[in-house]
């Protein structure tokens, strides 16, 4: 796929980190599966992926964590938080909420 970002580069499977920030708990996830920019860097992730991700970050701020760093390979391994949120309010670290 074209990138939409830079629209110059084109995106191949691979592994990217996402830094995710809300009120004080930041969450770092390594190794996510993405389709990545040849050119830039950006990344996009799939719809299960984002779920996953979306719902370790919520598990990380009701906890009242302040930093939490996971490899995605360990969320494949443990079970569905009980609750899955679909607050989309995480952002970033360039402060953009594009997940």
């Amino acid at each position: 796929m074209k990138c939409a970002l830079c629209r110059h580069g084109s995106t191949l499977p691979g592994k990217t980190t996402v830094t995710l920030e809300r009120e004080g708990t930041i969450v770092v996830i390594r190794d996510c599966p993405a389709d990545v920019c040849q050119q830039c860097g950006e990344y996009y992730l799939n719809e299960i992926t984002t779920e996953k991700i979306f719902a370790v970050a919520q598990d990380a701020a009701n906890r009242h964590a302040e930093v939490e760093m996971v490899r995605y390979a360990t969320l494949l391994s443990q079970p569905p938080p009980s609750t899955v949120s679909n607050d989309k309010s995480w952002i970033n670290a360039h402060g953009q909420a594009r997940l």
